[in-house]
Formats: C-alpha cells, sequence, structure tokens
C-alpha cells in the first residue's frame, strides 16, 4: 500500500468539488514549489482538518511545501504544523481562486 498522494491538476480544471473530493474533504490553499522547472510555485490544496483526522504524513507533499516556504525566506520550525498530511492537489498554471 502506498502514502499519501500528490495529485497535480492544471488550474483550468479545477473546481472546488474537484479539490474537496481528491483531498476528501474541505480544504486550506498553501503555497508550494513543485520540481519541473517551468512550475517555479505553485497552491496545494489539502485537507483542512487532515491532523485532527489522523491522516497519514505525506512526506512528497511535505518536501514541496517546505521548498515553497523557503524559496520565500520563511523559514521551518522543528513543529508538527510544518508536516503536509493526507492527499493533496498541486495546481500548476495559476491560482486556487
Amino acid at each position: 500500500m502506498s502514502g499519501p498522494a500528490v495529485y497535480r491538476l492544471d488550474a483550468k480544471e479545477v473546481t472546488v468539488a474537484k479539490l474537496q473530493e481528491l483531498v476528501g474533504g474541505y480544504f486550506d490553499v498553501e503555497l508550494a514549489v513543485c520540481d519541473e522547472t517551468d512550475c517555479p510555485g505553485h497552491d496545494m490544496a489539502v485537507n483542512g482538518d487532515g491532523k485532527a483526522l489522523g491522516l497519514n504524513y505525506n512526506s512528497e507533499a511535505t518536501r514541496l511545501y517546505a521548498k515553497g516556504r523557503l524559496s520565500r525566506g520563511i523559514l521551518l520550525g522543528p513543529h508538527a504544523a510544518d508536516e503536509v498530511v493526507g492527499d493533496v492537489v498541486l495546481v500548476t498554471g495559476g491560482r486556487i481562486d
């Protein structure tokens, strides 16, 4: 069994319903950096209740989130708040409105 997923959607494909379906509920929007050279920074939808629900740690999403924060000069602390849990959606080609 694999861990939580990082889905990638173009901003043109994004709807609130689609994001809720993929993350499994209400979502929060965080900034992230994706690894492809043509997408230096994008929005990432995460389950807003993921930690309270005990969703599994998402190592790939946490790495993208950390890179996004560091690229904007925001230092990460040693707190659980810096960890991303559950399935996430990385939105490319635009912002989540």
